[in-house]
Order: C-alpha cells, then sequence, then structure tokens
C-alpha cells in the first residue's frame, strides 16, 4: 500500500510539472516562481496560430499606392483572384486612376536608408511617418496590415519621433538611432486639423501615454486568446502598440480608424455602433495610413515609386 502512495504521488508530480511547463510560455518561463505572463513571441505565435484571419478590404481615399487589396494571412490567398478580377472589372468604383498600381509588390529583401536629412526638412510636427520593415514587430503586424510602424514627428532637428515599440513601450526615441530594417517608408499629414492643435493633442498624449508598455502584462491564465484581444482592443489603454497610439492622441477631435483593416473572427470583430462588417476592434497603420483626413504622401523611399 505504501508503495502505492509512492507511485500515485510521483505521477501527480509529473503532471503537474508537465502542466506548468506548457502553461508558462509567457515571461518567466517553466521553472521560474511565481506567475507568468504572456511575452511578445506569444502575441506572435498566438494570431499565426489561433485562427485570427485579416484582410484589407476598403479602397483609398487619398493616398499614392493602392497596396495588395487582398488577404494578408497566407491561409486566404485563394481569395487573391476573386478580389483582382472584381477590382480590375470595376477600376472607376475603386478609384484607380494612372497614378496607382491596381496590384503592389512589396520587397522585403533589400532594406532602405531612411533620408533622415530630407524628413527633418520637409516633415513638421505631428507629421506621421509609415514603414514597412523585417523587424520582429513588422514580421507580426504584416499579418494584418501593409504598413507595419507608424510614427508622431516631434522634433524634427533633433529628428525624435513619438511612437510605441515592443522594446520600449511608448516613449520619444532618436529615430536614426532605433529604426532599423527598414524596407519602405513614406509621410504624411493630418490636413483636417491644424498644425497648433496637432502640436498641442500630440503634447497631451505624451503626457497620458509614455511609458505604457506595447502589449499588456497579464497572467498565461487568462488565455492567450483573451490577451490579443486586450492588446488588439484600441478602447483598452493599458497598452499601446504603434497605431493604436497615434489612434488615441488623436481621436479626441478626429477618428483615424477607417476600417481598412477586417478580421474574420467574432473575438476580434468591432462592435461599435457604426462600425464596418467584420471591422478590427483594432487599428492598423494600414487604417490610419488609408484615412481621408491625411494628405498624400512626401518624402518617400523612392522604390515607393517601382510598386
Amino acid at each position: 500500500m505504501r508503495k502505492i502512495n509512492i507511485l500515485v504521488l510521483m505521477l501527480a508530480c509529473i503532471i503537474f510539472t508537465s502542466i506548468s511547463c506548457f502553461g508558462g510560455g509567457g515571461k518567466g518561463g517553466s521553472g521560474s516562481s511565481g506567475p507568468t505572463y504572456f511575452s511578445f513571441e506569444d502575441l506572435r505565435s498566438g494570431i499565426r496560430n489561433e485562427y485570427f484571419y485579416f484582410e484589407n478590404q476598403s479602397k483609398p481615399d487619398n493616398a499614392m499606392l493602392w497596396l495588395e487589396p487582398y488577404m494578408q494571412y497566407p491561409l486566404c490567398a485563394s481569395r487573391n483572384a476573386v478580389i483582382m478580377k472584381k477590382v480590375t472589372a470595376n477600376p472607376t468604383l475603386y478609384k484607380i486612376d494612372t497614378s496607382m498600381h491596381i496590384m503592389a509588390n512589396w520587397n522585403d529583401v533589400t532594406e532602405t536608408p531612411v533620408d533622415w536629412n530630407a524628413i527633418s526638412s520637409t516633415v513638421t510636427r505631428g507629421d506621421l511617418i509609415f514603414t514597412r520593415s523585417n523587424s520582429k514587430a513588422g514580421n507580426l503586424v504584416k499579418f494584418f496590415s501593409n504598413w507595419t510602424h507608424v510614427a508622431i514627428m516631434d522634433d524634427t532637428q533633433r529628428k525624435y519621433v513619438f511612437e510605441s515599440t515592443p522594446d520600449s513601450g511608448v516613449s520619444v526615441n532618436d529615430g536614426p538611432a532605433t529604426w532599423k530594417n527598414i524596407t519602405y517608408y513614406t509621410c504624411k499629414t493630418i490636413e483636417t486639423i491644424p498644425w497648433s492643435q496637432r502640436c498641442y493633442f500630440l503634447d497631451q498624449g505624451k503626457q497620458k501615454f509614455t511609458k505604457l508598455p506595447y502589449y499588456p502584462k497579464e497572467s498565461t491564465a487568462i488565455g492567450r486568446a483573451r490577451f490579443i484581444f486586450d492588446w488588439s482592443n484600441k478602447d483598452n489603454l493599458s497598452s499601446m502598440y504603434c497605431s493604436k497610439l497615434v489612434y488615441n492622441v488623436y481621436r479626441s477631435c478626429i477618428s483615424l480608424d477607417t476600417g481598412r483593416t477586417s478580421v474574420f473572427n467574432p473575438a476580434l470583430q468591432d462592435k461599435a455602433w457604426g462600425a464596418n462588417v467584420f471591422s478590427w476592434i483594432g487599428v492598423s497603420p494600414d487604417d490610419i495610413y488609408y484615412s481621408s483626413s491625411l494628405g498624400r504622401d512626401f518624402t518617400y523611399s523612392q522604390n515607393l515609386i517601382y510598386l
């Protein structure tokens, strides 16, 4: 009987250890004391593996290029031909003109240097800079947005930008020192807000959001799907990814969420009144880039014109 009790105890320890290892995918990992927390890698693998399907479906209103108007998620690639056939049959409906390509393909193999001297001489405080990159965060955002990052110019002479990144959260960063692996970039102005107001909202945003984390610090006990929901939700202010930050800086004056990014998962769909069908609860760099409140592209990487 004593031997049986010992065997049962040993079996229970093995099962407990296995469960702990399986659940410890966040920061701290298995073997660490106290609760474990989700990490950026949990977020990335969750979006990749847990059936969160995204697409960009809305037409641009005032942009230099119409970039890849098809499903971002690889498993949705079969829809490409259907969408392109519809667009080609009626280009006027989709506002395609001689300055736009019906379909554009990114070249993420070749990285391009950011011309910060040109940016500092043309961009004003409060303007937006969009980038696409091969960074860790960039490769995550490519699941649901063509542009992978957006930042607000803060100090043109010092080349400081107000942004949110996985490494530092919400902060003012030295652009030339921190922006790496860039493959495309462009700049745009929010034309519906006067410059003085753009600066005012920027200052208010810096006071309210600086030091917020890029993703929420939540225990693995809540479940990965809930973690992704809280990270995505543009109304959840416990954490800020880049476009969520820009959206919230200016949201008291204007909504920069155009609903361009859609999601095929009920948990992540925007239920707000007036929201587009399948509209994502978050806000992507593409959502902001295609806002009719933004002017046309200026001071962009030259490879953008060859898309």
